[in-house]
C-alpha cells in the first residue's frame, strides 16, 4: 500500500538524513533528526540558545520553502528542565525529534519530476542536515559502513 526510503547523510557527523514516503493520499518529504539520543537533543537545545540567529537563518529558508514550520511531531508539554518557559524559542526547545517535511499530493508523488522534486527538497535540507548531523551526541550504530 506504500513505498518509502530512507537517505542518510554521509557527510561528517551523522544520524540525520532524508525521507520519502509514497502512498495515496499520504506522500511526503522529509527528514532531519529522528529520536536524538538524549545528549544529541540536549546539543540541539543549546544550538537554538547559543545561535539564535544561525539556527533561524537556517530555519527561515526552510519555512520559506515550506518545509518546516508546523510542529507536529512529539513535543514536551512544557519548556525543558533548565530552559525558561516564556524563552522567545521554547517551541523548538520543545522538540523531540527535529524534523522538516512537506506533503505531496498524488499528481506530484506519480509525476516523472519526483526525482527531481526529491533531490531540490533535499539540496534546500543541507543547511539543517548539516548542522545536525554536526551536533555532539551522536552515537554511530553503523561504524561498518565507514570502513
Amino acid at each position: 500500500t506504500h513505498v518509502s526510503a530512507s537517505f542518510p547523510w554521509t557527510g561528517p557527523g551523522g544520524g540525520v538524513g532524508g525521507y520519502v514516503h509514497l502512498a495515496a493520499g499520504e506522500s511526503f518529504i522529509g527528514g532531519g533528526l529522528w529520536s536524538p539520543t538524549p545528549a544529541r537533543l540536549g546539543a540541539w537545545r543549546s544550538k537554538v540558545v547559543e545561535d539564535r540567529a544561525g539556527v533561524h537563518a537556517i530555519l527561515d529558508k526552510l519555512t520559506a520553502a515550506d518545509l518546516f514550520g508546523r510542529f507536529e511531531g512529539d513535543m514536551l508539554k512544557r519548556a525543558p528542565t533548565g530552559f525558561a518557559a516564556d524563552d522567545p524559542d521554547v517551541q523548538l526547545l520543545k522538540l523531540k525529534d527535529v524534523t522538516f517535511g512537506r506533503r505531496l499530493s498524488d499528481a506530484e508523488a506519480a509525476s516523472h519530476h519526483l526525482s527531481a522534486t526529491v533531490a531540490a527538497t533535499f539540496k534546500q535540507a543541507v543547511p539543517l542536515l548539516s548542522l545536525l548531523a554536526n551536533l555532539p551526541g551522536h552515537e554511530d550504530p553503523t561504524p561498518w559502513l565507514r570502513a
